[in-house]
């Protein structure tokens, strides 16, 4: 990446050089599209470069920084000789593009970004409390319980959508810990249902529950939490 940059800086340079020298206003076109180009990967570097420096900065564990391949190293020496060569012919020349330009944006997109994603999104899954989806299914919809289990799925569609894109900040991250942390209190807090309670509320909220399984220790708790005027009886 060093001789993107390196590269960058000549191209800048170059630009002053022809305007001293009044040239013309097809190669100072061609110098400006060129800059233009380079400048737009010298953006992707320092946008994941300071990504990734905020997630260093919140403990966010990153694998080693993708390097270059040496076929894009190689490339990107070419256009080093190249310019040294025939600067003039080398910025008119389409190769520049696609010999180093497209190819460094494609590493960039393909190696560098992916990569950070993928380590982003690790960690908010393990950040994440694992809260089984047909455990929030057995819950009813209205009440105490019903409350608790909308506030979990609201914290859990949050974390989504943070983990959808790379944070913007530390805020970020820190609120996914938090949020996190919320769903996982709430979810200890409910946790302790008896396994019969939850047995029957699972099948109750999904293909009916049998009468059977409307136990002494099932209806003492939904009178217990004001659920028992919910249950309905019917034939299967």
């Amino acid at each position: 990446m060093q001789n993107l940059i390196d590269l960058s800086s000549e191209v800048e340079d170059l630009m002053e050089h022809l305007d001293d020298v009044g040239a013309s206003r097809e190669r100072l076109q061609a110098l400006s599209s060129r800059a233009i180009q380079i400048q737009k990967v010298r953006e992707i570097v320092d946008t994941t470069n300071s990504t990734r420096a905020t997630m260093k900065r919140a403990k966010v564990t990153l694998r080693d920084r993708p390097s270059a391949s040496k076929k894009l190293i190689n490339k990107s020496r070419q256009v080093t000789e190249s310019f040294k060569e025939d600067w003039e012919k080398a910025l008119g020349d389409r190769t520049l593009v696609t010999n180093f330009i497209d190819p460094a944006r494609e590493h960039l997109a393909k190696n560098v970004t992916q990569a950070l994603k993928e380590d982003w999104r690790k960690f908010v899954d393990e950040t994440s409390p694992q809260i089984p989806q047909d455990w929030l299914n057995s819950l009813p919809d209205g009440g105490e319980l019903g409350q608790a289990k909308n506030d979990i799925v609201d914290c859990l569609q949050d974390i989504q959508a943070l983990r959808a894109d790379l944070p913007a900040d530390e805020t970020s991250i820190a609120t996914v810990s938090d949020l996190s942390e919320k769903a996982r209190t709430i979810f200890e807090s409910l946790d302790g249902i008896p396994e019969s309670v939850r047995s029957f509320l699972r099948s109750a909220s999904g293909r009916g529950a049998r009468l059977n399984e409307l136990t002494d220790e099932v209806r003492a708790w939904l009178s217990e939490h004001e659920m028992i005027d919910q249950v309905r009886i019917r034939f299967g």
